[in-house]
């Protein structure tokens, strides 16, 4: 006959076993399901700045690095540097061709422009 110490035994243990799962559970907090907006124009781009650029002093491939700027507005910033000479302020982005003023409210927090870049000479 079995004894009714090990019945208790096997039941607590049991027991135990099921209270352990509902309050561990098997998957570690890091596999937990987690929202990522993947919509994002900043996911397409290799470089995020945490340092905003000099709008006047940005090489084509630094302004590409910027989110929401591909090769061509890259292209179009730089053409209107050589055309019309440095920025004054950062509303004159609106210019630029491809640019309004919803693109710049979502640009300007990458640039800022110094008084000694607006000033200089274009050659």
């Amino acid at each position: 006959m079995v004894d009714s110490r090990a019945i208790f035994i096997i039941v607590f243990c049991g027991a135990a076993l099921l209270f352990a799962g509902f309050w561990f559970p098997s998957t570690p907090l890091s596999k937990h399901e987690v929202e990522v907006d993947l919509n994002t124009e900043i996911q397409d781009h290799p470089l995020l700045f945490f340092q905003t650029l000099d709008l006047n002093l940005a090489s084509f491939e630094e302004l590409q690095g910027v989110a929401g700027i591909g090769p061509v507005l890259a292209g179009n910033i730089t053409v209107y540097r050589l055309k019309n000479g440095p920025f004054k302020s950062l509303a004159d982005l609106e210019d630029v061709d491809g640019i309004g003023p919803k693109k710049i409210l979502r640009l300007q927090k990458f640039f800022h422009i110094t008084q000694k870049s607006a000033t200089r000479q274009v050659n």
